[in-house]
Order: structure tokens, then C-alpha cells, then sequence
């Protein structure tokens, strides 16, 4: 919770809104079982950790499949939130 971490005076919480916005938007949430990330771009996120460790997602697609893969995760998500 951010109110852990605002001081008493409530002067210190816009230091920890993107903190705060980047874990909601990754975390799946209960109604739709999918994370806001995932539902706006039909993948999970590069984390900066992966960055950090230098984790490798190897990519064997071309552009013109991944985009077709991207627009059915997209599509299918998008029917399953809205049913």
C-alpha cells in the first residue's frame, strides 16, 4: 500500500505515484484475470530486471507474424474481458 510509505505530513506521495502506477498496471487484476499491460498491448512487460540480468527473449518471428500474433492475443483478450 502507498500509504506505508507517505510521511506524516502526507508532503511525500507524488515521489511514489509511478512506483505506484507501474505495479498496478503489471499486477493482474481480479475482475478480468489480466494485468492492464497485458490488456492494452497483448504481451507481458519487459521488467528492468530482465534489462539489469540481460535476459534474452529469443524472437524466432518475423514482423509481419508477430504483428498477427499480437493482434489475435489482443482480440481474444479483448473478447474475454468483454464477456
Amino acid at each position: 500500500e502507498l500509504k506505508g510509505y507517505i510521511d506524516k505530513n502526507k508532503s511525500n506521495w507524488d515521489k511514489y505515484i509511478d512506483q505506484a502506477v507501474g505495479s498496478y498496471n503489471v499486477t493482474p487484476q481480479v475482475s478480468i484475470k489480466y494485468s492492464p499491460y497485458y490488456v492494452m498491448f497483448g504481451r507481458q512487460p519487459r521488467m528492468p530486471y530482465e534489462t539489469i540480468k540481460q535476459i534474452n527473449i529469443p524472437d524466432k518471428t518475423t514482423t509481419t507474424e508477430y504483428t498477427k500474433q499480437l493482434l489475435q492475443r489482443l482480440q481474444e483478450t479483448n473478447n474475454r474481458v468483454n464477456t
